[in-house]
């Protein structure tokens, strides 16, 4: 029998019950015997499943992110968290198994990464940043896991080497940072996590109950394209307090503290604070040049303000005229309504480079002169210049639909909670086109689309019949056809949210 099913059995065992003029309950539990509680190892932790485990993990790092995975470390940290208790078996068990659990989660920056070794000054910023994760006490299984992600998109050319390194390079530099007057180092931690995770999977890019999908569409192409372009933005926010564009110059000031759904835990729909940051900015890299300035508060901060046609509560965005410090025309455009040809201009100021093509549009859906969006005439032509932006690696792109269309009529009701009520609105929003399959072998072509509501109406999967069911409805997570995609891009006389 083992030692712990001796103690177990032993315990088991009823007491001698003591005679009423002897007991002594002190000395009662001073001599009941005491189960073994051997230390936490690597094979015991490996065993035990996540949830057994993660809140101690969790609790520990977070209340010390300085702290690195050594059980002496450890153990001063859960001492603070019950304060007054010494430093007893139990919690010396604590701290093993934190330590434990970080020496599975150590992550080895030179192997299964998708770009390999061969490039020395993207090992030594992989090392690096991996390096500065660790101390800071960050999930490893998560933060690797993203990077490999990242990287395995650079293998197939979705972005490249060179964004990469600039990720992990920007990533590093709030993880050197120990805070400021705004943001502490639990802020750094959490946004160098947010980005990575960005990075590795755009697809986990939300607008959340914001009127935003025309930035959070550019985020997402960011990402996916230019993700050390992304990353930049929000470390030198989250740094400096503004963002200075590399192209003209143009610098847009940003609170940078995390308000509303930013200061929620994580999960989908939700949008994080490092996409607050970004779509903030980058809503304000076209509305700078009108005068303009939208930004995020705490709603009602400001005494609050109920616009009952847009806007039935107050989710703390404003657009307001910088000279006057009111919202625009009494609080009506609430949102960042960016028109179509603002998009090259915000990824020219973000990118540091001039870009063009960066949107694609029926033209009668237009909301004014565009020469910078791909105009197709008809379905054939869109078709033709998918094939074409495919053919020259330069998709995604981004696409303007009217919600009253399927799938985003259905997507919107699905979507739909407390979390982004946003999507209860029919009318203009804007998408992602991430990738497109060309028609072959007798299957008709399809498109891939992000949807920033959430992910579970993303359309990426190509597997899944797109023929709709008896209710209209085309089946969940299906990729489109160019004529689903087509009709769902009609004209309307709204401006996107």
């Amino acid at each position: 029998m083992a030692a712990t099913e001796q103690a177990e059995a032993q315990v088991a065992k009823p007491q001698a019950k003591p005679a009423e003029n002897t007991f002594d309950p002190v000395a009662l539990m001073q001599e009941a015997p005491k189960p073994e509680m051997p230390p936490a190892s690597d094979q015991s932790i490996a065993q035990m499943p996540d949830f057994a485990t993660a809140n101690i993990y969790r609790s520990v790092f977070d209340a010390s992110p300085n702290a690195r995975p050594q059980a002496n470390q450890n153990l001063d940290t859960v001492n603070r968290l019950f304060t007054g208790t010494p430093g007893s078996d139990i919690l010396s068990l604590l701290a093993n198994v934190a330590d434990a659990r970080a020496q599975k989660d150590r992550l080895d920056p030179t192997k299964d990464f998708a770009l390999g070794n061969d490039n020395p000054a993207l090992l030594k910023s992989r090392k690096e940043v991996t390096e500065l994760a660790a101390s800071r006490g960050l999930d490893m299984n998560t933060f690797g896991d993203s990077m490999r992600k990242l990287e395995q998109r650079a293998k197939t050319n979705e972005t490249n080497a060179h964004e990469v390194k600039a990720t992990y390079d920007n990533v590093a530099r709030l993880l050197r940072n120990d805070g400021n007057t705004q943001l502490n180092k639990g802020d750094m931690n959490r946004l160098a996590s947010q980005i990575m995770k960005q990075a590795g999977d755009p697809s986990l890019i939300f607008q959340g109950n914001y009127n935003t999908c025309s930035v959070a569409a550019t985020e997402v192409r960011t990402y996916a394209r230019n993700p050390g372009a992304a990353a930049k933005l929000v470390a030198d926010v989250a740094e400096k307090g503004f963002f200075r564009s590399a192209l003209d110059g143009t610098r847009v000031d940003i609170d940078r503290k995390p308000h509303g759904e930013s200061l929620a835990p994580e999960h989908d729909k939700i949008r994080s604070h490092a996409s607050e940051i970004f779509q903030v900015t980058a809503a304000n890299l076209f509305w700078t040049d009108k005068g303009k300035q939208y930004s995020q508060i705490h709603p009602r901060q400001d005494g609050g303000y109920m616009d009952p046609e847009r806007n039935k509560s107050d989710n703390g965005e404003r657009l307001v005229d910088k000279k006057t410090g009111k919202p625009v025309d009494g609080g009506d455009e609430h949102f960042p309504a960016v028109p179509d040809d603002g998009y090259a201009k915000i990824i020219s100021r973000i990118t540091g480079r001039p870009e063009t093509n960066v949107a694609i549009q029926r033209t009668e859906a237009l909301d004014g002169p565009a020469p910078s969006v791909l105009q197709p005439k008809n379905q054939q032509q869109f078709e033709q210049m998918l094939t074409q932006l495919k053919k020259q690696g330069k998709l995604p792109i981004m696409a303007g639909v009217d919600t009253n269309f399927e799938p985003f009529k259905g997507d919107g009701a699905l979507a739909s909670t407390s979390a982004n009520a946003v999507t209860e609105e029919e009318g203009p929003h804007q998408v992602l086109i991430r990738d497109f399959i060309p028609a072959r072998d007798g299957k008709p072509a399809r498109i891939l689309v992000d949807n920033t509501w959430s992910r579970n109406v993303d359309r990426l999967n190509p597997s899944i019949d797109p023929t709709p069911g008896h209710d209209g409805r085309i089946p969940q997570g299906a990729a489109l056809t160019v004529q689903q995609m087509w009709t769902a891009m009609g004209a309307w006389p709204e401006k996107k949210k």
